[in-house]
This record gives C-alpha cells, structure tokens and sequence, in this order.
C-alpha cells in the first residue's frame, strides 16, 4: 500500500514538472491612458477603483483604440476588426457604439476628452495631457461665472485636487449661484462661444460682436412662421450670447424655455454639421422638424438637406459635440 502511495506521489510530481516546463502562453498587456485602465486577459475596464461595465463589442472597440493612441482608424478598420469582414455592417454602425462608449467613458459626451473624431476619416484615442494654460483658464472662467452669479455678501471657494493623471476642480459660493439649468454648460459656453467668435464666417452662430443669428429672432420662426430682425432693445442673454428679440412676448417666451426656441447645431448650417464640419448659415434658409428649429448655409443646401433630413438630423448629432 506505501509502495502504491509513493507511486502516486511521483506521477503527481511528474505531471507538474511537466507542465512547468512547458511555455506558458503570455498573458495581453494592461493598457493605462486617460485615467482608464484596460485589462484583456480579465476583460476588465476600471477608472480608478471603479468598474465601467462594457459590452463585447464596446470592449473590443476601446480595446482597438487604446491599442494605438493618437493613431487615427477608419470606419472600414474598426469593422473590419469587430465583425471580421461581415457583410452588409454599414460605417453607421461604428459611430453608434463610440457614442455609447462616450457616454460611459467620458465625464461630458457632448465635449469628448478621449475618443476624438477626426472629421471624414474615423477615431483615434487621444487622451489630453495636462495644459497649465488651458488649466489656468479654467479657473478663471470658473471665477469669472462665480463672480458675476454671487452677491456682494457671497463667499466664494475654489479647491482643486488630482489622483493620478486626473484633476479635479470645484467651485462653490455662499450667495445666490449659478442657475442650476446653466450648471452642465458652465465650460460649453465658454469654450463654444470663444471658438465662434475666433471664425471669420460670421452671420449665425455666435458672431464677432457675441450677437447670436446676427441679431434674427428665433422664436419669430415658432410663432410668425418666418425670420424676423430682433431689436437691441429686447435682448436677452444665454450661454454666453446675446439673442436679440423683435418684442417683448418672444423675449419673453425665449427667457422661459431657450433650449426649445434655440436652433439646432448653434445656429450653424445643419448639413455642413452632418458632415462634421462648420459653416454659417442664413436666416431665409430655415426649417422647423419635430419643433425643432435647423438653419441652413443658402436656400440651395436647405433642398439638398431636405432630400434627406432625417439622416442629415442623426449625423449632426452625432457630430456636432465635436465640431466645436
């Protein structure tokens, strides 16, 4: 029975050293950019302590652009390493999932820090370093929206902090803030308003003078059916602009609701943004969908858009946060 027992022993002892001695296959390395952490063989992605839950595709999606940051992949790349070589896998497909990984992955979708598009091309992932300068604006627009929103009696306190490669800045006061409809737009209207103004297409849009539509009142496309030219006189301010108004009532109506009396894509020409691209648009080449307003560059462009307006509507939002 001892006999039996060491025989045993030294099979176990066999098998093991064998399968020490065999080359063991080596494990995909951890990807780290942006804050994130990408680990193949676990199929895990982690932002610090916390998890991010991906699909499949998403995961392999992230996984292909972590694999060569800054390096710009097309559409017809990316399929063709998601769904080897599926027929009939439209490009759309590709721009679909970037936007749900953007909204898991990114602390504002509407202004991607890490998969940025690269405009008739596809994606690259392309985390940004940290800008002293653009830092330093920051926080002075920060000071400047704290400032302008608080009481001569108000507090006002700036902290920051950072783990890792993040930073983190916060801002609260003591008096009457920031209305609480502005707070996720208190970098956009900055950032947005300063790269209009910097365009030499004036007209829409924000123009050089900060005037939004070059003066044209949006509500009178709601309510007279046609444009109408606002008055200095009943002007009112938002996200940065100043709106201007041809009475009082659609100040009024402007002020109670903006986000639906405002044009779509900032006022810019709606087919250039479909096509990622920036252009200004006109007053007469308008057009109102779902209650939504969308101008256009020329009456020419509005007929071509109007030949395909929903898929023009869907590739404009998928564009435009990245436009500007």
């Amino acid at each position: 029975m001892a006999g039996r027992s060491r025989e045993l022993v030294e099979r176990v002892r066999a098998i093991l050293r064998r399968y020490e001695a065999e080359p063991r296959e080596k494990q995909p390395a951890v990807l780290r950019a942006g804050g994130l952490e990408l680990d193949p063989g676990r199929h895990r992605v982690s932002r610090g302590e916390e998890e991010i839950e991906l699909t499949l595709i998403e995961f392999r999606l992230l996984h292909a652009l972590m694999s060569a940051p800054s390096h710009v992949q097309t559409r017809e790349a990316l399929i063709a390493r998601l769904y080897d070589d599926e027929p009939d896998v439209i490009d759309r497909v590709i721009d679909v999932h970037v936007g749900k990984l953007r909204r898991k992955l990114e602390n504002d979708p509407s202004l991607p820090r890490l998969i940025r598009t690269v405009r008739g091309v596809g994606y690259r992932f392309a985390p940004e370093d940290a800008d002293p300068d653009k830092l330093s604006r920051i926080l002075r627009n920060l000071l400047e929206n704290a400032c302008r929103f608080t009481p001569r009696e108000g507090r006002i306190i700036i902290s920051g902090r950072h783990s890792g490669d993040r930073v983190r800045l916060e801002v609260a006061n003591t008096g009457a803030t920031i209305p609480t409809a502005d707070l996720p737009h208190i970098f956009e209207r900055f950032y947005r308003v300063e790269r209009a103004r910097s365009r030499e297409t004036g007209g829409a849009g924000v123009g050089k003078d900060g005037v939004a539509l070059g003066g044209t009142d949006p509500v009178a496309y709601f309510e007279v059916g046609k444009p109408a030219q606002g008055s200095v006189d009943y002007n009112h301010e938002w996200r940065g602009a100043l709106w201007h108004f041809a009475n009082t009532e659609h100040r009024g109506m402007f002020a109670k609701n903006p986000e639906a009396c405002a044009p779509q894509c900032g006022g810019w020409c709606a087919r250039a943004a479909a096509r990622g691209d920036a252009a200004k648009s006109v007053p007469e080449a308008w057009k109102i969908v779902d209650g939504k307003l969308y101008l256009n560059f020329n009456q020419s462009i509005q007929r071509r858009w109007e030949r395909n307006i929903e898929e023009y509507i869907a590739a404009a939002d998928e564009h435009w946060p990245d436009i500007f």
